[in-house]
């Protein structure tokens, strides 16, 4: 499995904390997340990769949900976000704090956000497309963006 790791790595470079939540998964979920991952191009991958991991999961795992109140997968999809746009963790943690006082507080929680969300609980627009993007519910809802 290292062999394979150590490939996907290279195919998808991502930074350090995407990569140890992939390696933090079971068995099962990383066999499908090696064969299933077919993210959109680009130079670091760590948000889509966080994002697929997240999902594989739940779907693996039988759609357990974390422990209430547990929100570090959004907060690591959110750090993600924001080293991919040159942004230090410290820099961004207020975005993760305001997207979990508007009860957005796990990545699938985003699924139904829109432009007029970010907008309303005032994410920088930049930050709120690439966050979309990274979950794959980007283009068409940001089109004017």
């Amino acid at each position: 499995m290292s062999k394979q790791l150590a490939d996907f790595r290279r195919r998808y470079p991502s930074d350090d904390m995407a990569f140890d939540y992939l390696n933090k998964q079971t068995p099962e979920v990383l066999q499908q997340v090696l064969s299933d991952f077919n993210p959109h191009r680009a130079s670091d991958y760590s948000s889509q990769l966080t994002a697929f991991v997240k999902m594989v999961s739940q779907r693996v795992n039988g759609g357990r949900k974390r422990k209430q109140g547990d929100s570090g997968d959004l907060r690591e999809l959110v750090a993600s976000v924001g080293k991919k746009l040159g942004r230090k963790v410290e820099d961004v943690e207020p975005i993760a704090d305001v997207l979990e006082d508007n009860w957005f507080d796990t990545i699938d929680s985003l699924a139904d956000v829109t432009q007029e969300d970010m907008i309303t609980m005032g994410i920088p627009l930049r930050f709120g497309k690439e966050l979309l993007d990274s979950i794959g519910k980007g283009d068409r809802r940001h089109d004017d963006w």
